[in-house]
C-alpha cells in the first residue's frame, strides 16, 4: 500500500512538474432551440445568444503518448440576447464553465503546432434575467425562478461535449475553435424542451 501511494504521489508530482498554464478569451455565441409540444404538434423555434468569456487552463502533458495531454479549465461567460418575441426586453446570464478537454498536440514546424481536443463541459448558471423596460420603469425577472413574467423556470446546469481545434505559435499564443452540443433539458416546463449549443471562437497565452 506504502508503494502504491508513494508511486501515485510520484506520478501527480510528475504531472504537475509538466503542467502549462494557459489565460484564454474570446467570443461566444449560444444557439438554443425550444420544442413544445402541443396535441401532436411539435412547434420549434430557435435563439441565440451572444456575449465572450474569460478564464484559464492547465495543459497537463501525459507521460505515457507524445502529444496527448489533458486541458482542464475553468472560466466565466457573459451573455446577452434580445429575443423578438419580447417586446422592451432583452436577457443577461452569467455562468461559470467547467471544460475538462482531451487534447493532442501537433509539432508542424519549430514555431506552429495544431492541436485536436474533445471533452465534457459543465456550466452552472450564476445570473439569468430578464430586464423588460416599460414608461419610466425597468422591471428584471430571475428567470431560474417561476414568476409572473415566466411561469417555468430555467435550470442551472447543463452539461455538453464539446470538439475543436487550434494553433500554438512560439509556444506562447493560441487561437481556437470549440463546439459543443448541450445534452440537458434546460426548461421545467410541461410537454417543453430547450437544449443550447455553443459556439466558442478565442485565444490564450501560455505562461
Amino acid at each position: 500500500m506504502k508503494k502504491v501511494l508513494i508511486l501515485v504521489v510520484a506520478l501527480f508530482v510528475g504531472l504537475q512538474a509538466q503542467a502549462q498554464l494557459q489565460v484564454e478569451g474570446g467570443y461566444q455565441h449560444f444557439f438554443e432551440q425550444s420544442q413544445v409540444q402541443v396535441g401532436n404538434t411539435n412547434n420549434i423555434s430557435n435563439g441565440g445568444w451572444d456575449g465572450f468569456y474569460v478564464g484559464a487552463r492547465y495543459n497537463i502533458h501525459l507521460p505515457w503518448v507524445s502529444g496527448l495531454s489533458v486541458l482542464p479549465g475553468v472560466n466565466f461567460s457573459f451573455m446577452f440576447s434580445k429575443p423578438e418575441n419580447v417586446n422592451n426586453g432583452s436577457f443577461r446570464e452569467i455562468a461559470l464553465n467547467i471544460p475538462v478537454d482531451v487534447a493532442y498536440t501537433y509539432q508542424v514546424s519549430s514555431s506552429i503546432q495544431l492541436r485536436g481536443f474533445t471533452g465534457p463541459a459543465f456550466q452552472i448558471g450564476l445570473l439569468n434575467h430578464a430586464v423588460v423596460h416599460g414608461g419610466n420603469s425597468t422591471l428584471s425577472y430571475n428567470l431560474y425562478a417561476s414568476s409572473d413574467y415566466m411561469a417555468a423556470a430555467r435550470t442551472r446546469l447543463n452539461v455538453g461535449w464539446g470538439f475543436g481545434a487550434g494553433v500554438i505559435v512560439l509556444d506562447k499564443f493560441t487561437a481556437h475553435v470549440r463546439y459543443e452540443l448541450g445534452m440537458v433539458n434546460l426548461t421545467t416546463a410541461q410537454y417543453s424542451k430547450l437544449f443550447r449549443n455553443t459556439l466558442q471562437v478565442g485565444v490564450g497565452y501560455i505562461f
